[in-house]
């Protein structure tokens, strides 16, 4: 039994998702909503107010842009919430979280996990387990038991639409497993946006666990940490660029891509940081 929990934006998605979740989840459960289209409540407001109705023990917080392709899942999906010491169950995620204040997928490829049949056969042919060990998760399916949840809640200091999945998982990781299910087939119509809101949450997030990370789920060499992190600098070099933030942390980015990670980088990023210092002097004289 499942409490499914939504913070809806659009009338559209929010009744596919309802019908594609009664299709296929092949047990019983309830459907808890907020329309949010007008007001402005953030998402990890919506969420706690929301879970406060729940009426079963296993709880999943689910964006609408979501469809599963499974049927039976949310079996699945309570039986592995059922396994010793988890905490929270996704369906994408990361071995590998950087304490730059990046999205969760800025690390190798090979550090991903995402649950469906086509991508473990693929990557982990010989995999015979139910799930995988993840520091982070996305935060389009989250899952975990009211015991465990009730401890932590949401960050109501988040004021928007982001950063909530990686302060869950970092913040719940520090006492249980975080996990990707295995055998969930799904799939998700958004991948997201990196503007000023996403920035901030993200600047918060990683302000707030600076202790905590890196935060790596299994055994990983010095260089590859070294080449996660790198991934992890460009990308939040690119949204600072993008979105012309300051002059200080562009060139604070390019600074680390050339004294901390040459080896990867080498000038990679010389041409356009010198146009942006460039462009910011002309504008300002």
């Amino acid at each position: 039994m499942i409490s499914i929990i939504i913070c809806s934006k659009s009338c559209d998605l929010f009744s596919q998702v309802v019908k594609n979740i009664a299709d296929t989840i092949g047990c019983t459960y309830e459907i808890l909503f907020k329309d949010n289209l007008i007001t402005t409540n953030s998402i990890s407001e919506v969420y706690n107010r929301l879970y406060e109705k729940a009426a079963y023990e296993h709880l999943l917080f689910v964006h609408e842009d979501l469809k599963f392709l499974s049927n039976n899942w949310g079996e699945k999906l309570v039986n592995l919430m059922n396994e010793n010491n988890v905490g929270l169950v996704g369906l994408s995620g990361s071995t590998y979280k950087s304490n730059y204040p990046a999205i969760w997928s800025a690390s190798k490829e090979n550090g991903f996990r995402f649950s469906g049949n086509q991508y473990n056969r693929n990557h982990f042919p010989q995999q015979t387990q139910k799930y995988h060990e993840v520091a982070v998760i996305d935060g389009c399916f989250m899952a975990s038991k009211k015991t465990v949840f009730s401890k932590y809640l949401f960050d109501e200091n988040l004021h928007n639409f982001h950063g909530y999945d990686i302060d869950l998982s970092i913040n719940i990781g520090k006492n249980y497993k975080i996990l990707v299910a295995d055998d969930i087939d799904f799939f998700h119509y958004s991948s997201g946006v990196q503007n000023q809101d996403w920035l901030l949450a993200s600047l918060y997030v990683h302000k707030k666990w600076k202790k905590e990370l890196p935060r790596i789920v299994g055994d990983i060499s010095q260089n590859e940490s070294q080449e996660n992190d790198y991934i992890a600098l460009q990308n939040i070099y690119r949204v600072n660029f993008l979105l012309k933030t300051s002059l200080y942390q562009i060139i604070y980015c390019y600074g680390l891509f050339i004294i901390k990670y040459f080896k990867f980088n080498k000038f990679k990023y010389t041409k356009k940081t010198l146009q942006y210092v460039l462009l910011r002097h002309w504008s300002n004289s």
